[in-house]
């Protein structure tokens, strides 16, 4: 187990080191960190709502002879707004950290929109 983990963050790691080596100064590299972590935390915060809501959803079908199910369907609704307020939180204070040290990732890309590493856009062919 602990080997398939370390072999994971080498595999990231290494799909990664392309994308550092482009980078122009340390300016991109920074933009292009914080730009993965607000991804992140905006999947993981949509990840604990579809859990708070499937707690409401399982607590609400339960019959009210099941107390073992209503009392896990409780704690996952609990855990789930537990999870929601310290992703919220966290992604509060990456946002001030950014804007304190005026690192980018202040903007988030459209779909369809031309990539960008940092604010060096790349181009794209046109057909």
């Amino acid at each position: 187990m602990r080997s398939r983990l370390v072999f994971s963050i080498i595999g990231f790691a290494a799909l990664a080191v392309p994308v550092v080596a482009q980078a122009q100064n340390i300016e991109s590299v920074t933009s292009l960190i914080s730009s993965l972590v607000n991804y992140t935390i905006g999947i993981l915060i949509g990840v604990a709502i579809i859990a708070f809501f499937w707690g409401l959803i399982s607590y609400m079908f339960k019959t009210k002879g099941d107390q073992e199910g209503r009392k896990t369907a409780t704690n996952l609704m609990v855990w789930g707004i537990l999870a929601i307020f310290i992703m919220l939180s966290v992604f509060g204070l990456v946002r001030l950290l950014q804007n304190t040290f005026n690192v980018g990732g202040g903007s988030l890309q459209q779909v369809g929109g031309a990539p960008s590493i940092g604010d060096n856009r790349i181009k794209q062919q046109q057909r």
